[in-house]
């Protein structure tokens, strides 16, 4: 048995690049990994690749930035799975446009995704693992949509149990990039959000940290740089700006998540963890 083998983990953005190589290895440790992908047409190949009917994998489309599919594809998991010890938010986008040409609701749309996703899942996923629901058994969501008598009546605590949430945010929110102006934003505001949420749920034993990759080769990265217009050409040019003249694997990434939801990083609380080869030292 090891460390994961019957873990309960969950996966936004799961069937691509970083987040599949996520889900894979957590498959492989024998967990059970619920994915949640905006991509509803993606579920048949990502349950094929992940093991078919001999893995404990449930796929459920989700927009993580939609409140509503957040409760109802979480209600779903918590049926078959009745818990969550793992949650590791992936899903994001990697918009790079000139900052001049960058409209308003591109703007609202990658913060939607990439922080307020993080944000959505993490606090229903939270309010999962501390045990904690409305006195009347509805929705966090739906109790604050019911108005001011609703919001009065204080939750339940049933339980005190410990989880661990990982936020992937990203190396190059620690520096400046050209066409990346909205996408180094969110995932600075991800950093912050890790350590306010850290701090907060740190009393229920909730462990809470960020991962920062630096360039990977991933189907994120490729969409990133096709907004230059040359994406073959943008992406040699990143390669030789990298200290280690390659690119990063997802599987890499993917291994470092793991670690982080283990044992030995127990100490490790609010911290964001670089995984770049050396391109902030550069």
């Amino acid at each position: 048995m090891g460390e994961f083998t019957g873990k309960r983990v969950v996966i936004t953005g799961g069937a691509l690049g970083i987040g599949f190589a996520t889900a894979e290895i957590f498959v492989k440790a024998g967990a059970r990994v619920a994915i949640l992908e905006i991509e509803e047409s993606y579920a048949q190949g990502t349950l094929s690749r992940l093991g078919g009917e001999a893995a404990d994998v449930l796929f459920l489309p989700c927009d993580v930035s939609d409140a509503l599919a957040v409760e109802k594809n979480l209600a779903v998991l918590m049926e078959r799975f009745s818990g969550i010890d793992i949650l590791v938010n992936v899903a994001g986008w990697e918009l790079n446009k000139p900052f001049l040409d960058t409209t308003w609701d591109e703007y609202r749309a990658v913060m939607d995704e990439n922080v307020g996703g993080a944000f959505l899942v993490s606090r229903e996923v939270a309010r999962l693992m501390i045990g904690s629901i409305p006195a009347d058994n509805t929705s966090m969501c739906e109790a604050h949509r019911r108005g001011a008598e609703a919001q009065a009546q204080p939750p339940v605590m049933v339980r005190k149990s410990g989880g661990v949430i990982i936020n992937v945010a990203g190396a190059l929110c620690r520096g400046g990039h050209e066409g990346y102006a909205l996408y180094q934003a969110s995932k600075a505001a991800l950093i912050a959000l890790t350590r306010s949420m850290a701090a907060e749920l740190l009393p229920y034993g909730i462990r809470v940290n960020s991962v920062s990759p630096g360039f990977v080769l991933s189907p994120g990265l490729r969409v990133g740089l096709r907004g230059t217009g040359n994406e073959e050409k943008a992406l040699r040019e990143f390669k030789e700006k990298q200290p280690l003249k390659r690119y990063g694997m997802t599987q890499e990434i993917a291994r470092t998540i793991m670690a982080a939801c283990g044992g030995d990083f127990a100490f490790a609380w609010g911290s964001d963890i670089l995984v770049d080869g050396g391109y902030t030292l550069a």
